[in-house]
């Protein structure tokens, strides 16, 4: 009977939904052409969750930030976009984040675009307390 517990109990913890509300501060960085990548800067996510409807914003600080959208969470997956204007060109980006959360870490890659123009980053960030 204990055994059976335990095996309900640690089955329930896993299906339970993750809970991603919160400031999450970390590093993005681009890829490189030859596979390396570029000095980090700032990256600030926050995230408001509700049920299976997540919500919130992202950029590098809370005062340069863009709403998230097309957001879906599978397992300990996250997938989100963000659309933007070029400050300089006014050409419309897009940027794809595909995360993987561990304890109160995701880390995952950035796909952006710009007109013609595509490059890749990585970005982790942490669960701020």
């Amino acid at each position: 009977m204990a055994k059976f517990f335990a095996v309900a109990l640690a089955t329930a913890i896993l299906l339970a939904p993750l809970n991603l509300t919160g400031t999450w501060n970390g590093t993005i960085a681009q890829k490189n052409d030859d596979g390396t990548y570029g000095e980090d800067s700032s990256a600030w996510l926050q995230l408001q969750q509700d049920g299976g409807k997540i919500t919130g914003s992202v950029g590098p600080s809370s005062a340069n930030s863009h709403a998230i959208e097309n957001v879906f969470l599978t397992g300990d997956a996250l997938s989100f976009s963000t659309r933007l204007t070029d400050p300089e060109s006014k050409e419309e980006m897009t940027w794809k984040f595909d995360m993987k959360l561990k304890d109160k870490i995701m880390e995952g890659t950035v796909q952006a675009s710009r007109g013609e123009h595509h490059w890749e980053m990585r970005m982790k960030v942490t669960r701020s307390e």
